[in-house]
């Protein structure tokens, strides 16, 4: 027999050598490949916060996407991506990113940053009448802020830029309306109102016309600004007007005859010890200055003549320790508490809370003229007001109407047979 041959022993064991080297080189090449890309990625990251750090949102935008490309799975990229177009508005490339995450990477902060750009998305695009809305509704709010603080330039330029978003705000022309009435520019205020009724068809525009042309005006916050007087045909016999601190405290008052002449301007200041303030006749208008003094329990008020000098009447008012009057005796001429003066006492009754309720006017030999009673309601409020001469029989009266918070909403006046002399309804 032959003996067997070896010749292939050595070649194996050379070709299982070869093959284990082969293994160990490509462990190390993939190791060595593996750390390059978490480097690479690193650099990228790192570029990203250094631009977004120096403001440059286009060369982090290029290293955010460079590392994504690294990694299609980096969550940093893509939220790092996704907040630079947030930061710039552009919410749907900010959207299309997240998304494009998603789909590489089941990441709960990428899925939390979309529904966060979603929302962002729909705020964005509310209906643009909404948008109008929330503006004239600011234009509104600030021209009545303006209005209050008596800035009636800058009340005026938000009332007309609200008209001017909606021409029918009626709430914007009676903001108008109302700057003109308070500063004394009745024309102009008419004018508007005349403009926001033939805009809106609204009645309380209908209102302030009608307000405006008889001449009896008051604020929307109950001040009179004008009162004028009519006779029985309806004619104007004179008219008074008035004006208002900043404090809204009455400062004068003015005369005017029928033709709108100005006749007399009387001032009005109180001091808490000294008040300047006026009285008018009825019959014409006719403004007299008066003079209060205050000391202890008693006031002194002197009536003034024409020239506002000389003093033609005087009254003195006791007054109880709640401040209420008691009594007051009036009379005639210069001399001040002269018996001899005497023309009228009047003496008043209150109710239980401390309201007006009678004052009784006699003569100077102490014979019952005439009395004027206030009906009340069990809030106070006054329902009627009556005036009867010495036979108990009524002269005029007035009504009163509120709302259902105690604000008076309506006054008017009557003769004794119940025939409507004047009305003024309060907004």
């Amino acid at each position: 027999m032959e003996p067997k041959k070896s010749v292939n022993k050595k070649p194996i064991v050379i070709t299982a050598a070869i093959a284990a080297v082969m293994c160990i080189v490509a462990v190390v090449v993939i190791f060595s490949v593996g750390s390059g890309t978490e480097k690479r990625l690193a650099e990228q990251l790192d570029l990203a916060d250094r631009y977004l750090s120096e403001l440059d949102y286009e060369s982090a935008i290029a290293a955010y996407e460079a590392a994504i490309e690294i990694d299609p799975k980096c969550e940093e990229a893509y939220l790092g991506l996704a907040d630079i177009y947030i930061e710039q508005g552009e919410y749907e490339k900010a959207a299309e990113i997240l998304e494009a995450g998603l789909a590489q990477i089941d990441s709960e902060a990428i899925r939390k940053k979309l529904e966060e750009v979603e929302v962002l998305m729909a705020e964005r695009e509310r209906p643009v009448e909404e948008e109008v809305e929330s503006e004239e509704a600011n234009c509104l709010s600030l021209g009545n802020r303006y209005l209050e603080e008596q800035d009636y330039e800058q009340a005026i330029a938000y009332f007309e830029e609200a008209i001017r978003i909606n021409p029918k705000n009626v709430d914007a022309y009676l903001g108008i309306v109302e700057v003109y009435i308070r500063t004394g520019q009745y024309e102009l205020a008419l004018e508007y109102a005349q403009k926001g009724y033939d805009a809106t068809g609204d009645e309380r525009l209908a209102e302030k016309i009608e307000m405006l042309q008889n001449g009896n005006i008051t604020r929307s916050d109950g001040l009179v600004m004008m009162m004028t007087c009519y006779d029985d045909a309806g004619e104007i016999m004179y008219r008074h007007e008035y004006t208002y601190n900043q404090e809204n405290i009455q400062d004068s008052i003015s005369h005017y005859d029928k033709s709108g002449n100005l006749i007399k301007t009387l001032s009005i200041s109180d001091n808490g010890q000294e008040r300047e303030g006026y009285g008018y006749f009825i019959e014409t208008g006719e403004l007299f200055r008066i003079s209060v003094t205050y000391e202890d329990n008693l006031i002194t008020a002197l009536h003034y003549d024409d020239d506002d000098v000389t003093v033609i009447s005087w009254e003195i008012t006791e007054l109880d320790d709640n401040g209420n009057s008691v009594r007051s005796i009036r009379g005639l001429g210069n001399k001040v508490g002269n018996e001899d003066d005497i023309d009228t006492f009047e003496e008043y009754s209150y109710d239980e809370n401390g309201n007006l309720i009678m004052t009784l006017r006699y003569d100077a030999n102490y014979q019952l003229q005439d009395k004027q009673v206030w009906e009340r309601d069990e809030q106070g409020h006054i329902q009627r007001y009556v005036a009867y001469d010495k036979n108990e029989n009524i002269i005029w009266y007035y009504s009163y109407e509120y709302d259902k918070d105690g604000k008076m909403i309506s006054e008017k006046q009557y003769d004794g047979a119940d025939n409507l002399l004047y009305e003024r309804v309060y907004e």
